[in-house]
């Protein structure tokens, strides 16, 4: 079933994909095999970590707190057994003290001496240890919160106690420092001890006077109490110090997640620092460079005319002021020198204008590709769309497809369902019928049995095999419960494999709509990119031939200026007269010329602007086409999930359902083998049961003589028939568990085979058989059988559609997309 949807899923990603592979969309997919890198220095990039910094500042702050409380809890608790621990430990100790004197007093050497037993009895319940500090390394909210004493006595060494019996008192723990708890234990203990101080004068006075081995032995238990004590002592000490290196490890967790916020802290700090600095730099500085070089010429141009006119002019004024007195050939000198100079920018006016005409020229080439490159975008656009608009309908087409045999398939199973249900109850009712067949049987073997009596060694047999049964049942159990759980990891696997196909195939689809979305925004931004390009460098072009125009029409009124001043002084020259009269007509006419191609221009710019605002509102509608179209592709392939899904449940029923059949057939071999071996169980019960009824017999013909020899011993002849009248009763017990046990393993195996087994297809069979023709049938035409494998991804089909995807230089798998030659097609036979 999994293959079967599998190859179907194929099929239509298959069929989705060819309507998609245009030439267009292939040059597309080439050119951008890369995808676009993301930018980590945006605004939305910088907010998305600033988010994510917030919220692992957020979750260690959480921690810290929770660490904090723990930590709290964890020293009040271990203040107050502390504290407990040292008011224990001192009475210990005194106790301890105690005895030592005590035993001191039993020496040879000391019970001559009563005044020592005295001094003894006076110094019973001193505690003479030495206060040594425990300190640890508490921080300072702990030590607020808690304000617990960081003083604590250790224990001291045993050899040291003889030293320090003759020290003064100042060196005991005094009162002060107790806690208020420990003093209300003290004070306690404190009654106690003057109690035991008076019964140990007691046992003092009573051992001097009756001096026996029993004393010695009473003083070593105690010795060994008191050093049991002191091991628990020691790790009671030991748990303190684990304690003590627990709360450093946790004191150092704490020091690192303070470094670790503070470095986020600080990350963030800079983060935000260099988005305000980078903030004013994300305006291009190509357009300003080039705006700043195109007014410096323009500038320097007009700086250039304005200084020649101000020095002809100088020139004029000194020489019309100095020289009106001089000869007129003087004149002439410098009207020549006018004249050649005058010659000089005509050639190079000249030459401003042939450049300006060819400039032109070019963006009318460059305007006539524009509309060939807008006529080849617009028909692609249209491809896209016409492409996309046969996909939806082919997507709907397969949707109802779907759930047309998602309908189908849920009448198949229910009506299978009902006809095993009905099947069952009819089982039911045979099973009731055998049932109450072998109680009348089981009523027969009752009264059977109910005259047989059994032995000892008998009941040892029977309860041997018993175990052995038990043993051969649980086995049993076992291996069923193996075969279970194989079968269930052989469906999770099935499952996982399905769910891990569909979810690949799934991140396939998204990816290439990802791409399809990529590549048509990197289009449209390419041709808008373009598009301004133009725009901007016919806008810097017309700014330049108005500042050029301007130029030339102030050059064209100063020399009007000079000509009519030149005209008024040639009339007395008649040699140059002619010369400059024809002069200024060429330039008169040049300048009206360039004066209407400036015009020309201007209105070719007007039309030109106008174009890309009616390109840019289409552009504008097909995004909004397109937009609606992916849309609605989206809302197709939503449904296309859920039917799948709606299938893929409905193929994980009728797995269960086929699983459910092979486990009851197997769970019917076994018991069929079961009763094989209940029914040897019964035939040598019956031969055991001959052999005991044969043995019963010689047992009561010996009852009969023991009655005649034994007449006393009634009453023990009475308990013995009792004992055995009840091991018959248990192996009767015993006997009719198995016979139950046969009966109904009887009525399964009666119910398996009253099941008919005729040659005739049910409907789940021809169902199996429709998926096994799909497995083997192609997966693209649906018709010839699969004689053809890629060798690059083991994927199979009909040797006719590898030929036309190869003639039509489709060089792709169907399923998989993955591009293959010739020679990767090798022929494939079922044998």
């Amino acid at each position: 079933m999994a293959d079967t949807q599998q190859n179907g899923k194929r099929s239509m990603a298959a069929a989705a994909t060819s309507a998609e592979s245009t030439p267009a969309l292939k040059k597309m997919k080439l050119e951008q095999e890369t995808p676009p890198e993301a930018n980590p220095n945006t605004m939305e990039a910088v907010k998305e970590k600033n988010k994510a910094m917030e919220l692992d500042l957020r979750e260690k702050n959480r921690r810290i707190v929770y660490l904090a409380e723990k930590c709290e809890a964890l020293y009040r608790h271990r203040a107050m057994l502390d504290t407990s621990f040292r008011c224990v430990r001192r009475q210990w100790f005194q106790l301890h003290d105690d005895l030592r004197s005590s035993l001191q007093i039993l020496d040879n050497a000391a019970q001559s001496e009563w005044a020592d037993v005295l001094s003894a009895v006076e110094r019973f319940g001193l505690l003479q240890m030495r206060p040594k500090d425990l300190t640890i390394a508490l921080p300072e909210w702990f030590l607020a919160i808690t304000k617990a004493d960081a003083e604590e006595a250790q224990l001291p060494s045993t050899d040291d106690h003889e030293n320090e019996d003759e020290n003064d008192a100042a060196a005991f723990i005094a009162k002060d420092d107790l806690t208020n708890m420990e003093k209300e234990l003290h004070e306690q203990l404190i009654q106690k001890q003057e109690e035991t101080n008076q019964l140990v004068g007691k046992i003092l006075a009573a051992i001097v006077k009756n001096q026996s081995i029993t004393t010695t032995i009473e003083y070593k238990q105690i010795l060994q109490d008191k050093r049991a004590a002191v091991a628990e002592a020691l790790a009671l000490k030991e748990q303190v110090q684990a304690c003590e290196t627990r709360i450093q490890e946790l004191e150092k967790d704490v020091q690192v997640k303070e470094v670790e916020r503070h470095r986020a802290c600080r990350d963030f700090d800079r983060l935000s620092k260099f988005v305000e600095r980078n903030s004013a730099s994300l305006v291009d500085p190509a357009l300003e460079k080039e705006r700043l070089q195109i007014n410096g010429v323009a500038a320097d141009k007009k700086s250039d005319v304005q200084g020649e006119k101000t020095e002809n002019v100088r020139q004029v004024s000194s020489e019309e002021q100095v020289q009106k007195d001089k000869e007129t050939a003087k004149m002439i000198a410098t009207l020549k020198e006018n004249h050649v100079i005058l010659s000089a920018k005509l050639y190079q006016e000249r030459a401003i204008t042939a450049e300006l005409k060819k400039d032109v020229e070019r963006l009318q080439a460059l305007e006539a590709a524009w509309k060939k490159d807008e006529a080849t975008l617009t028909q692609e656009y249209e491809d896209k769309l016409e492409q996309l608009r046969e996909e939806k309908n082919h997507i709907a087409e397969e949707f109802a497809k779907i759930r047309h045999k998602a309908k189908d398939i849920e009448t198949h199973v229910n009506d299978k369902w009902k006809k095993k249900v009905a099947r069952i109850q009819a089982d039911m009712t045979k099973v009731k019928t055998q049932m109450d067949e072998l109680n009348l049987k089981n009523v027969s073997f009752r009264e059977k049995l109910s005259n047989a009596s059994a032995l000892r060694e008998q009941l040892a047999e029977l309860k041997s095999q018993h175990e052995i049964l038990k043993s051969e049942n649980g086995t049993l159990k076992a291996q069923l419960d193996r075969v279970k759980q194989k079968s269930d990891r052989a469906e999770k696997t099935t499952k996982s494999k399905e769910i891990h196909a569909l979810t690949e195939k799934v991140v396939a689809l998204e990816k290439s709509k990802l791409e399809l979305q990529r590549s048509y925004a990197a289009v449209v931004h390419s041709e808008l990119e373009k598009g301004d390009d133009k725009l901007s460098s016919l806008i810097k072009r017309q700014a330049e031939l108005d500042a050029q125009l301007n130029e030339e029409l102030q050059a064209h009124s100063a020399m009007k200026t000079r000509v009519e001043n030149l005209q008024l002084e040639i009339d007395d020259l008649k040699a140059g007269e002619a010369a400059s009269r024809e002069e200024n007509d060429a330039l008169i006419s040049e300048i009206d010329s360039i004066s209407k191609e400036m015009e020309s221009m201007r209105q070719s710019r007007k039309k030109l602007v106008q174009q890309l605002e009616e390109k840019r509102n289409s552009y504008k509608k097909l995004h909004t086409q397109l937009s609606k179209e992916e849309q609605a592709k989206a809302h197709c392939f939503e449904e296309l999930a859920a039917a799948r899904l709606q299938v893929s449940t409905l193929g994980t029923i009728h797995k269960n359902q086929k699983t459910y059949i092979e486990s009851v057939k197997e769970s019917l071999q076994a018991k069929e083998a079961e009763l094989e071996q209940l029914k040897e169980y019964v035939k040598n019960v019956e031969t055991e049961k001959n052999a005991a009824d044969s043995e019963k017999r010689k047992v009561l013909r010996e009852a009969e003589v023991a009655k005649q020899i034994y007449t006393t011993s009634a009453a023990e002849t009475s308990q013995k028939q009792q004992q055995l009248l009840q091991e018959k009763r248990r192996a009767c017990e015993k006997c009719e568990t198995y016979r139950k046990k046969e009966e109904r393993y009887e009525k399964l195996l009666q119910a398996a085979k009253a099941t008919p087994a005729t040659g005739e297809l049910n409907d789940l069979e021809r169902f199996e058989l429709k998926e096994l023709q799909k497995l083997v049938n192609c997966s693209v035409c649906q018709d010839q059988r699969k004689n053809v494998l890629i060798s690059k991804c083991f994927h199979m089909f009909c040797k006719d559609c590898i030929d036309s995807n190869l003639k039509s230089r489709n060089r792709k798998c169907p399923t998989c997309k993955k591009m293959f030659g010739q020679d990767d097609v090798k022929s494939v036979w079922f044998t």
